[in-house]
């Protein structure tokens, strides 16, 4: 099912692109490494004062693929691993010391699917696409065993980013960018649905809203531009420094 996404979207994207553009096109590869932080946007959390989120820090890693329409106009994929991770505090748990406080951390991970529109001018970028995230295993650390059960759902994320070339010569360069990524689409599984995680702990919660998260991240991309393999003149940007 989502390997069909997957041809849709760049299809979709792809044909965005006037058929014009195209006169000059080059590729480039390149590794992505990000860190960022999540906030759950889920209502309850500030509803109630029983709860305290924490943010923790996130991470991912992969392989991208560039293809340059023109030195404006380029379509990014990025294939790789996302390791997503939450904690949040619990107050006053029923049964539990009324001053007592409990740590809950938990967290998915997975592959995930990235492919965005990227428009570039003088050196620096915005891009815009989806995210899709293939959930491969889980962790739950808290007070109260969680059956080992699936509570996470392969998810849809709206991406929005922007940065520069940063770095490098008509080859190689370094890339620093900064996304916002809100999750479209249900974080739970029907099991987490069921037992409504993460405030199984409190009965007076019960059927919480959409569990969703909305992460900041900074990226940092080497590339590698295979335009000058066949022509001098393509996989060239314009750069803050060149060494």
């Amino acid at each position: 099912m989502l390997n069909f996404k997957y041809l849709i979207t760049f299809s979709i994207i792809t044909l965005l692109i006037p058929s014009s553009l195209s006169s000059q096109i080059w590729f480039d590869i390149g590794l992505n490494v990000g860190t960022g932080t999540s906030f759950i946007t889920q209502k309850e959390f500030y509803q109630v004062n029983q709860v305290n989120f924490i943010p923790k820090l996130n991470n991912t890693y992969s392989g991208k693929l560039g293809v340059n329409f023109n030195d404006k106009h380029s379509v990014v994929l990025d294939l790789g691993v996302n390791n997503r991770n939450f904690s949040i505090d619990q107050n006053e748990v029923p049964g539990m010391g009324i001053s007592e406080t409990f740590r809950m951390d938990f967290g998915l991970s997975g592959f995930r699917f990235t492919p965005l529109y990227r428009y570039t001018n003088e050196g620096s970028f915005i891009e815009l696409g989806p995210e899709f995230g293939r959930v491969s295993s889980q962790y739950i650390n808290d007070m109260n065993e969680v059956a080992n059960v699936s509570v996470f759902e392969n998810y849809t994320r709206g991406v929005f980013g922007f940065g520069g070339y940063v770095l490098g010569n008509e080859r190689v360069t370094l890339v620093v960018g900064f996304r916002i990524m809100y999750d479209l689409t249900e974080l739970r599984t029907s099991y987490g649905k069921q037992i409504s995680f993460p405030f199984y702990n409190y009965n007076e919660i019960s059927n919480p809203s959409r569990l969703s998260a909305l992460e900041f991240q900074i990226n940092f991309e080497l590339n590698i531009s295979l335009g000058f393999l066949y022509r001098n003149k393509c996989g060239t940007r314009t750069l803050m420094f060149k060494w």
